[in-house]
């Protein structure tokens, strides 16, 4: 796609022409997770030293940087042009670059929003784009889906994977668990019998105790054991990790994680350095997250194999495909994740091999 031509063709909808008649098809707004993906897409930036293109970023706008054909409808992929580490260094930049990027998605007549890596974190799961939406326009965060197929996809790997792990009254540590997605991966694990104990990890304890008081008054715990921290490195009793958070920095260290312990970790950007498989090539570290939508081309920007998409983008392609008119947005519920999963039997996605920085396990 040419960028320049984007550039102009999104300043006309925004400020002159914003798309008249029934809306159609979606919108996932996206950011760069390092400067190699800003110079994927502006080729010529890499010849700027990192600082300078920084600073010019910041002061940049979202633009469209990619379609996406299902349904008959021409669907667009907006980025905003902040990496991660800034994303969250300059919450309040961030933020109104997100909300700029949530009305040109609706000046160009998407009728579902999709949020993408921190755009959902940021804006508080969208609760910060409420008052620009217009009527028509639903909100995603994609975090019920990557949640659900997360939990599948884990399953079957230690289904797979017995000789490396035990598959019975396993130690599962759930790092985020206050966050929408760790809230829907618990919303599973719970119910689970293979785990016979869930650790909960958070930054707040009075979320975490607010969370385990919750569980308590539904009466889902039955025998399973329930610890929650704010310490990190709790986990280090865990057989399994699952880690989705929205970290500045790589949380994850090798003396965290037990002997032959598996780690399936859904951020993007990473909290799970590369170098920890070197350090303890007895761990296990599983790209999560990802799930394979058959005959549906993405733009090549997300880093992944043809007709591979991150959860969050499959599900408001999945909600768009089957028009749905429904927001979801906040903390995961079971009721949601019953719904997503009814509406992901209907479609010809399946879940991603078992990979690891990018490479094929087992």
């Amino acid at each position: 796609m040419k960028i320049a031509e984007s550039i102009i063709t999104d300043a006309l909808r925004y400020y002159f022409f914003p798309k008249k008649g029934a809306r159609s098809g979606f919108a996932f707004l996206v950011h760069p997770r390092d400067l190699s993906d800003v110079h994927k897409v502006i080729p010529v930036s890499k010849f700027l030293p990192d600082k300078v293109l920084r600073f010019l970023l910041r002061r940049f706008f979202a633009f469209t940087v990619g379609k996406i054909k299902a349904n008959h409808s021409e669907n667009i992929v907006i980025t905003i042009p902040l990496t991660g580490q800034e994303m969250l260094r300059h919450e309040t930049l961030a933020i109104r670059m997100i909300r700029k990027a949530f009305v040109l998605a609706q000046r160009r007549g998407v009728k579902m929003v999709g949020l993408g890596a921190y755009t959902s974190s940021v804006t508080k799961g969208g609760e910060a784009l409420a008052d620009l939406k217009e009527k028509g326009v639903c909100i995603t965060t994609g975090n019920t889906l990557t949640a659900l197929i997360s939990f599948r996809h884990l399953k079957l790997f230690l289904k797979s994977a017995d000789k490396h792990v035990k598959i019975s009254d396993l130690v599962c540590a759930v790092i985020g668990a206050t966050g929408s997605v760790g809230r829907g991966f618990m919303e599973l694990a719970v119910d689970e019998p293979e785990f016979s104990e869930l650790i909960l990890v958070g930054r707040t304890p009075e979320r975490l105790q607010k969370l385990k008081k919750e569980l308590e008054e539904r009466g889902l715990l039955g025998k399973k054991k329930i610890t929650i921290t704010n310490f990190i490195p709790d986990i280090v009793r865990a057989d399994v990790v699952f880690v989705a958070t929205s970290a500045r920095s790589m949380i994850i260290k090798p003396e965290y994680i037990k002997e032959n312990g598996v780690i399936y970790d859904v951020t993007q950007p990473r909290n799970v350095p590369k170098e920890i498989t070197e350090a303890r090539p007895d761990i296990a570290v599983i790209d999560g997250g990802v799930i394979e939508t058959p005959d549906i081309d993405y733009p090549n920007i997300f880093g992944l194999e043809p007709h591979f998409a991150f959860a969050c983008l499959a599900e408001t392609l999945m909600l768009s495909l089957s028009n749905i008119d429904r927001e979801f947005l906040g903390l995961v519920s079971k009721k949601d994740i019953d719904l997503i999963s009814s509406l992901l039997d209907e479609q010809n996605f399946k879940l991603a091999p078992f990979m690891s920085f990018g490479k094929k396990m087992l």
